[in-house]
């Protein structure tokens, strides 16, 4: 079964749906269930890279910031995001059955402010980290896709 998520906002504690006709429907469905409610705060998803996509964060990372440090070192950018991870996210602790292990942090689990946040790291260890500084622009400063030509 598919759950659906309903966004709402919460006003002088009342729970105000924005897809009423969804939410209706979906309460219908469950007549006469036992249900559990989860209400949490809302986390925007970052960007997915497509093109034209606002906040694009995902295309800024891959087509302004990898190869500007892929140009600076000769790597693969497959390696430079590797690097980058592991320099710049923490690890994290993955358990299966009675197995665990440590793997690279994940840019992909990271929320919108988490991913600048990470980027922002990356800009000022590229200026500050070599003798030669290696100058990334900031997303607004810098144009990319297919969209620009």
């Amino acid at each position: 079964m598919i759950i659906p998520i309903f966004k709402a906002k919460i006003e002088n504690d009342k729970l105000l749906i924005h897809d009423k006709e969804g939410w209706r429907e979906w309460l219908s469905s469950l007549n006469q269930k036992a249900v559990e409610i989860i209400v949490r705060p809302f986390r925007k998803i970052r960007s997915s890279g497509k093109l034209g996509e606002a906040g694009n964060q995902n295309g800024y990372y891959w087509a302004v910031v990898i190869p500007i440090i892929r140009e600076w070192s000769g790597q693969d950018k497959d390696e430079i995001h590797d690097f980058l991870k592991a320099k710049f996210l923490s690890e994290r602790k993955i358990t299966i059955g009675k197995s665990s292990v440590n793997a690279d942090g994940s840019t992909r689990l990271l929320s919108t402010i988490e991913f600048e946040e990470f980027c922002d790291k990356i800009r000022v260890w590229a200026l500050t980290d070599f003798d030669n500084p290696i100058k990334i622009p900031m997303p607004n400063e810098v144009s990319w896709g297919e969209e620009n030509g």
